[in-house]
Parts: structure tokens; C-alpha cells; sequence
């Protein structure tokens, strides 16, 4: 997903309370943390967030080239890409005028309606209950003769997901050892609540496990490619519903 392209609206880490979204500039404000305003995908310029006023006012840090900041002043839209703990933040910005800020120029925009708040960087995992298992269907791996010795579909268990790939049980059966940057096109798996996702996976790591009772678990750790948007939203829902489920039965 491009700076310029937003999360889908169903997306569950949308951010509508004001209060949350002021608290969070106030931070980036207070920590100096760089953040990106883009006029359009080819003109953009880092800034700093230097204050959250408290009629709604965003103040931004103007960049040395001036013709910069006129790009973006008569932008009718900006957006604004940026992280805070590691947790990717995305917002669109109705647009901006010139301003002031302790006696030098600044940047000057309506706080945002809403603020995307996603930890992509790092692809938060979320373990898979074993009460409500989900498999992922695995075609012939790309440049081999068939999915499995046998000739039959692979199924692998998933162990957990995010939304940068899944950890799967290594299926018995791959006519090829499994390796890193294997790829399988035309994967699928039933999601619950979300049904049947289509995409592709490439084999990041390949490892093994000792479970408690001492068996020893091969596991692949996959990543997806180029996930389609419908996809990702789907899987993103997901996993807002098993964290859900989560702190329900520790809190």
C-alpha cells in the first residue's frame, strides 16, 4: 500500500476519538519524532510535529526549500505518514495553510477526522486457538512438479497470523524440502467470519520447535505477497477479533 493510499474504511485501527487522535501529535510533538507530508506520491518533505494546540490546531515544521512548503499549502490534500512506538500512523490532512510557530514559520492543519494506527512494521502475531483451528490449502510450490509427493493438495495447520504472513505447521509430504524464498501461488484458507482469502506465500524461515511433551514441530514462517487490500482488511478484522477474544479471557 502506497503513502497515498488509505486503509479501507472497515479496517479496525481507525482511530475516531479526538481526544486519542490529540493525544497522539502531542506525543510525536513531545518525542521530536520525524513524520512525512506528502502533496502527492512524487513531492513530499519530512517534517516534525511541533505542537497540538488546543483548538484543533496541528502545527508542522516547514522544510528549507520553500518551494516545498508552497507545494504543499496549495495541496488540496496531504497526507501525513509517520510512526510512534514502532506503530506506523497514516492520516489524511484536509490541507494546510502558512503559519507561525514561536516566531518562525510553520504549517498549519485541522486535526484529522480520523488516524490510521497500525503496528506494520514489526507484523504483530496473534497465535491461532487450537479450539478453532484454521488451514491453509497449499499448491505446487513454484518451479516444482507437484504440490506433494503423493500428487495430493498439501494442508498446513496455521500455528499463528499477521498481516505480513502466517506461521504454518510444515505439511508431511513436500515433494521439495522446504527453503527460504520458496513460493507457493494460489494459496487459500477459510478464515472465520471472514471466508474463503486467496493469496500468495513466500517461505521466509524454516524452523523447529521442541513441544513440551518432547515432540519436535517443523514450522515454516511465510510471508505474504502483495496482499490483496479486500484481504488484508479481512485478515485485519480477524485479528482484531481474536486480540478481543484475548483480553477478554485474561482481563
Amino acid at each position: 500500500m502506497d503513502a497515498l493510499s488509505l486503509p479501507p474504511a472497515e479496517s479496525p485501527y481507525w482511530i475516531h476519538s479526538s481526544a486519542e487522535i490529540r493525544q497522539i501529535f502531542r506525543q510525536l510533538a513531545k518525542r521530536s519524532e520525524k513524520v512525512t507530508l506528502w502533496a502527492s506520491a512524487e513531492q513530499f518533505q519530512v517534517s516534525l510535529v511541533l505542537d497540538m494546540r488546543s483548538d484543533g490546531t496541528l502545527v508542522l515544521d516547514v522544510a528549507v526549500d520553500a518551494s516545498l512548503n508552497a507545494r504543499l499549502v496549495v495541496a488540496p490534500k496531504v497526507w501525513l505518514t509517520g510512526s510512534l512506538d514502532r506503530v506506523d500512523l497514516k492520516c489524511e490532512l484536509g490541507g494546510m495553510v502558512a503559519g507561525s510557530f514561536d516566531g518562525g514559520p510553520a504549517l498549519l492543519a485541522r486535526l484529522p477526522a480520523r488516524l490510521h494506527k497500525l503496528q506494520r512494521r514489526e507484523f504483530f502475531r496473534v497465535p491461532v486457538p487450537l479450539g478453532e483451528p484454521v488451514f491453509c490449502q497449499l499448491p505446487a510450490p513454484t518451479g516444482t512438479q507437484g504440490p506433494s509427493a503423493s500428487g495430493r493438495p498439501l494442508v498446513a495447520q496455521l500455528v499463528d497470523i499477521s498481516l505480513g504472513g502466517i506461521c504454518l505447521l510444515e505439511p508431511l509430504g513436500l515433494a521439495v524440502p522446504p527453503s527460504t524464498g520458496l513460493l507457493f501461488q494460489g494459496c487459500h484458507m477459510d478464515l472465520p467470519g471472514e471466508g474463503r482469502l486467496g493469496f500468495d506465500l513466500r517461505v521466509q524461515h524454516v524452523f523447529q520447535t521442541t513441544l513440551r511433551q518432547g515432540t519436535v514441530s517443523r514450522r515454516m514462517g511465510c510471508a505474504f505477497v502483495a496482499l490483496p487490500s479486500a484481504t488484508e482488511a479481512a485478515i485485519q478484522r480477524y485479528i482484531h477479533r481474536l486480540e478481543i477474544d484475548r483480553r477478554a479471557l485474561v482481563g
